[in-house]
């Protein structure tokens, strides 16, 4: 009876160890990893990605809704940091614009879908991607973007505009 006690108190201590120590390999610290970067931000984040696609499409200077290089915003509230600098954001999945960011969120586990908006289809978008093996582009329609699906629910979009 003890050795099975005991043997379920070291599987949980090492399932917390386990879970803190990679999750120490997401989390973007004061120390970000050497090497190339974008505004600030490692381009190794894949959150930069987006950035630098929505930068295409948006006025100079682009993004600015990540002020703290060393913290970056959390991706889950890029839109309410986007609004509050003059970008121009949208909460209803089927008004996109070419070239917008638009998120997806889990409040559950509180990560977040991002897609740059390629194109505006009747029902739907295609949108781009990046997975681990690369950029991939997709059609989505409205009503998988605005359902939930995974737990992701639609938040919204960052148009590549700014209010006037």
């Amino acid at each position: 009876m003890h050795k099975a006690k005991l043997i379920s108190i070291l599987t949980v201590i090492i399932l917390l160890f386990m879970q803190t120590a990679f999750a120490n390999d997401y989390v973007f610290s004061g120390n970000q990893p050497e090497g190339p970067k974008y505004k600030g931000l490692s381009t190794d984040w894949w959150a930069s990605w987006y950035l630098q696609e929505f930068d295409k499409y948006a006025p100079a200077p682009g993004s600015d809704w990540t002020e703290h290089v060393a913290y970056p915003a959390k991706v889950r509230e890029w839109l309410d940091k986007a609004m509050k600098k003059g970008w121009v954001i949208n909460t209803i999945a089927t008004q996109p614009k070419v070239g917008a960011i638009a998120i997806q969120v889990n409040h559950a586990d509180n990560y977040a879908n991002l897609y740059i908006v390629r194109e505006i289809l009747e029902d739907g978008v295609r949108i781009a991607v990046l997975t681990k093996k690369g950029v991939k582009e997709r059609n989505i329609s409205f009503n998988e973007l605005s359902g939930v699906k995974n737990g992701y629910i639609f938040k919204g979009y960052i148009y590549p505009e700014k209010a006037e």
